[in-house]
């Protein structure tokens, strides 16, 4: 079968060598019988040609494949910002017109890798932000926290899972509309931590000692040491373990603080 890409010059070429043919029949004075023959095979060769292509079949499966795999390699070595769209399609061998059948723009794209790491993240967190809320005792504070922070392994395992895509989320969004993930991130664990404060406070001796900033601060902790694992191409386990010690040294912390 004639490539896609081929097909067009080996027409060309075709039909190039058959109308040097019947110039030169008509040139030399060849019957009208032998000069219709060369029209019929130009005929024939059109056709069968045409039909090569028109029946090529489209892998759009693959094609969409293609351009993620490409795009994910340029957003990593240039980031956002400085990918292009046209480099994004010559690395995947597609057209510019391809890339618009898939994607409606380099955002689009680049949410595409991104956005499906958000919602699983955001599902896990969904999971988890209840379970510390039946507060009725300081017993019940500390329970809370290691059961919040013990938690941590289903987290670091999807992280781990996606470690491709969430690096490149957390260090080649600049320029999208995803570039301050990873703050945005702290802010949501700082809010659900403040929650569970507020909740807390009648059972604790000095609730005024957490302030605003202190529970950021172990938000980010918390968060950049996910996050730094992943840069570092710790593994699993690796995490966890630094993890386990963040979640005690956090947990120490807040108790000497609260008075628990």
């Amino acid at each position: 079968m004639i490539p896609i890409g081929g097909a067009t010059d080996y027409v060309s070429g075709a039909f190039f060598i058959l109308n040097c043919i019947n110039l030169k029949t008509v040139e030399k004075g060849v019957d009208t019988e032998l000069f219709l023959t060369y029209k019929y095979y130009s005929v024939i060769l059109h056709c069968n040609i045409k039909g090569t292509v028109e029946n090529m079949p489209y892998d759009y499966k693959q094609t969409h494949e293609n351009i993620l795999s490409s795009a994910r390699t340029q957003f990593k070595e240039k980031g956002f910002r400085d990918a292009s769209v046209r480099n994004i399609c010559q690395s995947a061998g597609v057209t510019n017109g391809a890339f618009y059948a898939h994607f409606k723009s380099k955002e689009d794209l680049f949410g595409s890798i991104v956005e499906p790491c958000i919602e699983g993240l955001k599902e896990l967190y969904c999971e988890e932000k209840d379970l510390c809320l039946d507060i009725k005792s300081s017993e019940d504070i500390i329970r809370a926290f290691r059961q919040s922070y013990s938690s941590a392994d289903s987290f670091v395992n999807y992280l781990c899972k996606h470690r491709e895509d969430f690096l490149i989320l957390l260090d080649c969004s600049a320029g999208s509309e995803y570039e301050n993930f990873q703050e945005d991130l702290i802010k949501t664990e700082a809010a659900s931590m403040t929650s569970f404060l507020n909740i807390s406070k009648k059972y604790v001796k000095n609730p005024g000692n957490i302030t605003e900033n202190i529970v950021r601060l172990g938000a980010s902790f918390l968060i950049m040491t996910l996050f730094n694992g992943l840069r570092k191409g710790m593994n699993s386990e690796e995490i966890l373990k630094e993890t386990a010690m963040v979640s005690d040294y956090c947990i120490a912390g807040y108790r000497e603080l609260l008075g628990i």
